[in-house]
C-alpha cells in the first residue's frame, strides 16, 4: 500500500484544528444553558416569586425570590425564624435556575432570603452569553436587584459564587459594590478561564505540546484571579470578606484552581476544606455547613473564631 505524507500546511492545519475544537471543548465546558424548567420547585414545595431583571443592554433575565419567612411556614416549622439578609446566588455552567437553586435551600430554614437568577441564554433569559462583557453586566443587574432588597429589609447581603458564577460574581464586584454586602463566598471556583483551559488540555496526552497556544486562544475577560490581581480592579476587594469553600478531591475544578484563587485575593479571608469527592460539594459536609453560617451571621468585618 503507498504511504501518503500530509504536506506540512496540511498538517499544521490539522493541529490547528484540534486546538480549536479543543478550546471550544473547554469554552462550552464554561457554558452550558438549558432551556429545560426543571420540576424540582414543585417536588421540594418551595414558594419562589418570579422577577424580571434587565441587564445594561436591556436583556431581559428570569431570577427567582425565595422568602424565608413563607418558606418556613409552608414548611409548618414553628417558630419562625427572623430574617437574617438576602443571600444572591451565580450558579455555575449547566442547566439553569430551576435546578442550581436547590444548592441554596437550606439557608431559608437559616432565615435567610434567597435569590437566583439565569445569565443570558439560561432558562426563560433571553440572549446569548457568548458575549462575556455581557455576561457580566447580567451580574451587576442582580447584585443591585439584591441591594434594593437587602436595603429594603434593612438586612446585609452575601453574594454566593460557586463554580463558574465565581468568576462571573468577581468579574460584577468588581465594577458594583453593593453597600449592604457583608460577605462573598466563592464555593469551588477557578482561578482564570486560561489556565483551566491550559488544565484540559494538558489532560489529553496528544495535546500536551499545544497548551500554550490553547491557553491563548481562550478569552480570559471574566477571570476572576486576574481580576483580583490587577492594579485596577484590585481596590475594590481590600475591604470585602471572602470566604472560600473548596474540595480537595474536586474532579471538575481542581483544588489547585482554588488555591490559586484564594491566594490571589487580596481582601480579609477564609479557607474551608473538605475530602469529599464531587464539584460543588463542600456545603454537603456538616461541619462546614454550620461554620458557613456562623461566618455569614458575623459581623461584616471580621471572621468569628472556631467554636
Amino acid at each position: 500500500m503507498e504511504r501518503t505524507n500530509l504536506p506540512a500546511h496540511s498538517l499544521l492545519k490539522l493541529l490547528i484544528a484540534i486546538v480549536l475544537l479543543a478550546t471550544a471543548g473547554c469554552t462550552s465546558l464554561f457554558f452550558q444553558p438549558t432551556h429545560t424548567r426543571y420540576p424540582y420547585l414543585e417536588l421540594d414545595r418551595l414558594i419562589a416569586t418570579t422577577k424580571t431583571l434587565t441587564s445594561k443592554d436591556g436583556t431581559p433575565l428570569k431570577a427567582w425570590v425565595f422568602d424565608s419567612t413563607a418558606n418556613i411556614k409552608q414548611y409548618g416549622k414553628q417558630p419562625v425564624i427572623p430574617k437574617k439578609g438576602v443571600a444572591l446566588q451565580f450558579h455555575g455552567n449547566a442547566e439553569n435556575m430551576t435546578s442550581h437553586y436547590r444548592f441554596m435551600i437550606w439557608l431559608l430554614f437559616e432565615g435567610w432570603d434567597v435569590i437566583t437568577f439565569d445569565y443570558r441564554g439560561y432558562g426563560d433569559s433571553e440572549g446569548s452569553p457568548s458575549k462575556l462583557s455581557g455576561v457580566k453586566e447580567d451580574g451587576i443587574a442582580a447584585l443591585q436587584f439584591a441591594e434594593a432588597l437587602a436595603s429594603e429589609i434593612g438586612k446585609p447581603l452575601v453574594v454566593f459564587g460557586q463554580s463558574l458564577g465565581g468568576n462571573i460574581a468577581v468579574a460584577a464586584l468588581s465594577e458594583y459594590q453593593p453597600p449592604s454586602l457583608s460577605l462573598l463566598i466563592l464555593d469551588s471556583s477557578f482561578y482564570s478561564f486560561r489556565s483551566i483551559a491550559k488544565e484540559k488540555l494538558g489532560s489529553v496526552w496528544f495535546l500536551w505540546p499545544l497548551q500554550p497556544l490553547g491557553y491563548a486562544l481562550v478569552s480570559n475577560a471574566l477571570g476572576a484571579g486576574p481580576i483580583l490581581e490587577s492594579d485596577k480592579t484590585r481596590a475594590a476587594f481590600k475591604n470585602m470578606r471572602a470566604l472560600f469553600l473548596h474540595s480537595t478531591n474536586d474532579p471538575v475544578v481542581s483544588y489547585r484552581q482554588g488555591d490559586l484563587l484564594y491566594e490571589s485575593y487580596p481582601g480579609p479571608k477564609l479557607r474551608m476544606t473538605t475530602d469529599a469527592l464531587g464539584h460543588v460539594n463542600a456545603l454537603a459536609d456538616d461541619r462546614i455547613r454550620r461554620r458557613t453560617a456562623q461566618v455569614m451571621e458575623s459581623p461584616a468585618k471580621e471572621f468569628p473564631s472556631d467554636p
